[in-house]
């Protein structure tokens, strides 16, 4: 082929990327998530879930211990929304499992155990927050039936929030804790992930 026809062509012709865009766009796709393409970004979802479990859980015991030891009577946190009104009961979360011991021991295993395996692979770091705060509540509940109370795991659950219009008024809701509340949130944020997810689509 003459000189110039070959010029033509290659002018014609589309260039060759050099740093392999078009393979990358190509294999878009297939692409895996971003933790399973980083070990280090997956390793800072995992610190982050077990950050996040540590310092809720360390609150938790903080309040329930100053509560017990210190702050017995009703007062008002936030008027005619949320009082202090101490009490104990002998189940988890809001008072689930009342007295079946090894219902509420097996369930919160089974969940600690699932949070832990899955803490390999995190997604993202909104459901590293979610689990980490899960993975806090269920042991902080699980803590005090360890420690208060006699028997196998058959202490109470110490609890002290209550949203009441006064401090001595029936709640609208069973009295919880800082765990419950830990639960309760980490619940939301997986079920925001999802749909986030879900729409996104």
């Amino acid at each position: 082929m003459p000189a110039s026809e070959s010029h033509a062509a290659g002018a014609g012709a589309s260039p060759t990327p050099t740093d392999g865009s078009a393979q990358i766009e190509a294999a878009a796709g297939s692409v895996p998530d971003a933790a399973e393409r980083s070990p280090a970004l997956r390793h800072r979802l995992m610190l982050l879930l077990y950050a996040t479990a540590f310092g809720v859980y360390l609150l938790d015991r903080v309040t329930k211990f100053l509560v017990e030891h210190h702050f017995h009577d009703p007062s008002t946190l936030i008027p005619g929304v949320l009082q202090l009104q101490y009490t104990q009961n002998p189940g988890g979360a809001f008072g689930v499992f009342d007295g079946a011991v090894w219902l509420f021991l097996t369930a919160t295993i089974v969940v600690c155990a699932v949070i832990v395996y899955a803490s390999f692979n995190l997604p993202n770091t909104t459901i590293a927050v979610a689990l980490g705060l899960v993975l806090a509540g269920a042991i902080g509940n699980l803590t005090d039936r360890a420690v208060r109370g006699s028997g196998f795991f058959g202490g109470h659950v110490v609890d002290f929030l209550a949203f009441a219009k006064s401090p001595t008024a029936q709640p609208v809701w069973p009295v919880f804790n800082v765990a419950d509340s830990a639960i309760v949130a980490g619940a939301l944020l997986i079920l925001f992930a999802s749909i986030r997810k879900t729409t996104a689509r």
